[in-house]
């Protein structure tokens, strides 16, 4: 991952999207019914995401925080549902650019084979999208303490 100083901060977020995608892979040790299934369990935190290169859906969103973070780019992580239920839990984060805010799902993005040279293979869909894309897409959260996403201007084009 590249990032530098003349970069803009949608730039840098892309680097570090892109970058979370072809350097981790989801857990999938967490979805096995197999009796010999052990996730990592690291695998909701930066640690396993850098270090393990394993995550579910907390690694990728605290790592992504946390370069943001560091980035000073101004970032939260959402914590909701997927698929129309209440029963999935999962989170995402969303970034605030020229004083919009976008959301940013990047496991949704991580497609479930990939490596450092395939990262022609990343999806955006899922890219500074509005939280009504989102709604759309089966997402639920408790919009009264979340702000929303209504940003277009950063919104990926391919």
């Amino acid at each position: 991952m590249i990032i530098s100083d003349d970069m803009s901060d949608y730039e840098k977020e892309l680097a570090i999207h892109d970058w979370i995608i072809m350097w981790a892979d989801y857990d999938a040790e967490v979805n096995s019914n197999a009796r010999d299934a052990e996730p990592d369990p690291d695998n909701d935190n930066p640690y396993g995401l850098l270090i393990k290169r394993v995550a579910i859906c907390t690694g990728y969103t605290s790592t992504f925080q946390l370069f943001m973070d560091m980035l000073e780019i101004e970032c939260i992580t959402v914590t909701g549902t997927t698929h129309y239920s209440e029963r999935i839990e999962h989170s995402w984060n969303m970034v605030r650019l020229d004083g919009e805010w976008y959301c940013v799902d990047i496991i949704w993005n991580d497609p479930l084979e990939l490596d450092m040279d395939n990262a022609a293979q990343i999806s955006h869909d899922f890219f500074n999208v509005t939280s009504q894309y989102l709604i759309e897409h089966g997402h639920r959260w408790d919009a009264t303490t979340i702000p929303e996403a209504n940003g277009t201007k950063y919104r990926w084009q391919q």
